[in-house]
């Protein structure tokens, strides 16, 4: 099926397929499916996001180990 032909219904199903949380990441599947992004894209955004969360301590100030 081609990106364009998609409906939201769809590209959210992709999205599960490739195992990202459509009730957590709602909003960000939504804002990338309207601005024309693939599923694999929405996959790589929600890794780097994730990745952020899991390293967040590492931006605070002063660090202390």
């Amino acid at each position: 099926m081609n990106l364009l032909d998609m409906k939201l219904s769809e590209f959210q199903r992709a999205c599960q397929k490739l195992g990202i949380n459509i009730v957590e990441h709602d909003l960000l599947v939504k804002e990338m499916f309207w601005d024309g992004f693939s599923p694999a894209e929405v996959e790589e955004a929600v890794d780097i996001l994730d990745l952020n969360n899991e390293f967040s301590h590492l931006n605070e100030w002063p660090y202390v180990s």
